[in-house]
């Protein structure tokens, strides 16, 4: 599990039957928390990582990620990320605007290789929707984007992780243009 050290990864397949957004939920779970496998073969951060986690919009990136992560509010607590690893009124960072339940960011516990707590993982949510001047600015350690942005805000994330050496992993399905 995990999946190869390179810096960048796409995970491509066929819409709604491939797994990519399931397996790129998982992967966040792991880096997020630092929980990772046994079988873990991919890159660990040992410190509670600066993440970023993007979709075509930010309302797609609750539906598609953000809940699937948590749980669907009000029901924080039912995702992927176990809920003794976040407190979602201490934690949970909404974003302002017209659509409901939408998090700006979110913190979660993240924890050591020797499995205890060493530090907050900060975990960011966008739309590509809002274009590249909505992620600049960041320093990342790590990008998770469900389907290809436009490449404008695709240069714009992949500088945020110049400073870190940092990591992205892609779930997209191909599309003819």
């Amino acid at each position: 599990g995990g999946g190869s050290k390179a810096h960048e990864i796409l995970l491509s397949g066929p819409n709604q039957i491939g797994g990519k957004t399931f397996s790129l939920r998982y992967i966040i779970t792991a880096h997020a928390t630092g929980r990772y496998p046994p079988e873990w073969e991919g890159p660990r951060f040992a410190h509670a990582p600066h993440l970023a986690v993007a979709g075509e919009t930010a309302q797609a990136t609750r539906d598609q990620i953000t809940d699937a992560l948590f749980g669907m509010y009000p029901n924080y607590g039912s995702g992927w990320i176990p809920s003794d690893c976040y407190d979602p009124i201490a934690d949970f960072f909404p974003l302002r605007g017209p659509v409901s339940n939408m998090l700006d960011y979110a913190l979660t516990d993240h924890h050591g290789p020797d499995g205890k707590k060493n530090g907050k993982t900060i975990l960011r949510f966008f739309g590509y929707a809002k274009g590249y001047r909505r992620v600049q600015g960041y320093e990342l350690d790590g990008l998770f984007l469900n389907e290809m942005p436009p490449d404008d805000v695709y240069s714009e994330l992949r500088a945020r992780i110049n400073a870190t050496l940092g990591y992205i992993w892609i779930a997209a399905c191909p599309l003819a243009k």
